[in-house]
């Protein structure tokens, strides 16, 4: 004794629609073995086809009809607008040269108004930085290679580099 599995609602429908119609709703029903929907809308078909004609919806008032009805089933896909900003609203990477200059002067330690691999390594040090000394050697090589090349034997930067 084996329990069959009931039919759903939607293959009832799909059975009286194959019913109803014949052998071209069986090729209807074939196609549309994607899902639930198929099967409520060919039932909708159905249903209007088998209404007297006083009480079909004319078909120009249709599709509206048919929205209202079950939004979620006949409305228009929406597409999902992307999150990327275009133009004007795209932001730009910048710098407020204030806060710059205030760093500068807040972490040198001989007030020239320079910064030496030294002050960057107190800073890391002092607030816990995983920041290795060849890593701030290594920054520091990168911008010293845009300098011009009689200023590239300085190794102190300034708040414009």
């Amino acid at each position: 004794t084996s329990r069959a599995k009931k039919p759903s609602h939607a293959d009832a429908q799909r059975a009286v629609l194959a019913d109803v119609l014949g052998p071209e709703a069986r090729a209807a029903r074939d196609a549309a073995e994607g899902g639930d929907d198929s099967a409520q809308r060919s039932w909708d078909h159905l249903m209007q086809q088998a209404k007297p004609a006083h009480l079909q919806v004319p078909p120009r008032q249709r599709a509206h009809v048919e929205f209202l009805a079950n939004p979620k089933l006949y409305g228009q896909d929406r597409v999902r607008v992307p999150r990327v900003p275009v133009g004007d609203l795209q932001p730009r990477p910048s710098v407020d040269p204030a806060v710059v200059r205030a760093f500068v002067f807040r972490l040198d330690a001989d007030q020239d108004d320079l910064i030496t691999e030294r002050d960057l390594e107190a800073l890391c040090y002092r607030k816990q930085l995983n920041i290795s000394q060849a890593e701030i050697a290594e920054m520091t090589d990168e911008i010293l290679q845009r300098r011009q090349a009689c200023e590239r034997d300085r190794r102190s930067l300034d708040y414009a580099e």
